[in-house]
């Protein structure tokens, strides 16, 4: 079964995903559509693997196919970050949809989708301390570096930001609007770096829909994640 993350930088998929990776139930492999993502399991790996030729002869749905086929055989589930801003480049031909192509191919492949939220500010205030400090999370440096942090904010910049994340928060409501292995969860949810139990159990019951087993007790295992993304205590805004 494929369990898909769709959200956007900075919502906490990496934290989700090390949730997910600590227990024996699912492979997860982080933004495998990342064009900058080149480990042997990527998307563009795999892209490069097959040769320009192939590509236009199989066409997107065939390609991801075979693409999710092949981790597949390796494991009874995989679970993947979809960010909205790499949404296209899990199409390598011109998108022909009012909404990525992608949608379309997860909902055929009956694959569990988790829709992470988290508000806007918080994500544009998250965005600006990484510019600022270039540590992506609290364990890969200390606290300290982020308290030295003083940001400038722009309301109107923010503005931009904040409709720009709604637009793709609509789309992914209207894609799948009705459809049953659907999950929507917000960042306060797994910031204590716990998967909701009722998460675990849909998933669980997804797997069941189509035959596989997936035991909700292992998708998590050990203590809670220790993955965080920095926000910023000292900030001042601008217009």
């Amino acid at each position: 079964m494929i369990i898909a993350t769709v959200s956007a930088q900075r919502s906490g998929t990496k934290m989700l995903s090390s949730m997910m990776s600590s227990g024996t139930q699912i492979l997860t492999l982080g933004e495998v559509f990342n064009p900058d993502n080149e480990t042997p399991f990527s998307f563009l790996t795999y892209i490069k693997s097959i040769g320009m030729n192939k590509i236009f002869e199989m066409g997107s749905e065939l390609i991801l196919s075979k693409y999710f086929k092949g981790i597949l055989s390796i494991t009874g589930c995989v679970h993947v970050d979809i960010l909205y801003n790499q949404l296209e480049y899990c199409c390598v031909s011109w998108n022909p949809f009012s909404y990525p192509f992608i949608f379309d191919y997860l909902k055929s492949r009956k694959a569990f989708i988790i829709s992470l939220r988290r508000p806007a500010i918080q994500r544009y205030t998250s965005i600006k301390v990484l510019e600022q400090s270039g540590v992506a999370h609290f364990h890969e440096r200390g606290q300290e570096v982020f308290d030295k942090i003083q940001l400038n904010l722009s309301k109107n910049e923010l503005q931009s930001f904040t409709l720009d994340q709604k637009k793709y928060e609509k789309l992914v409501d209207i894609s799948f609007s009705n459809y049953i292995p659907y999950y929507n969860i917000d960042f306060d949810t797994i910031k204590a770096g716990v998967i909701p139990e009722d998460l675990k159990q849909k998933i669980s019951d997804a797997a069941l829909a189509i035959g596989e087993y997936i035991d909700p007790k292992k998708i998590q295992m050990g203590g809670p994640s220790t993955i965080a993304t920095p926000i910023d205590r000292a900030f001042h805004w601008t217009k």
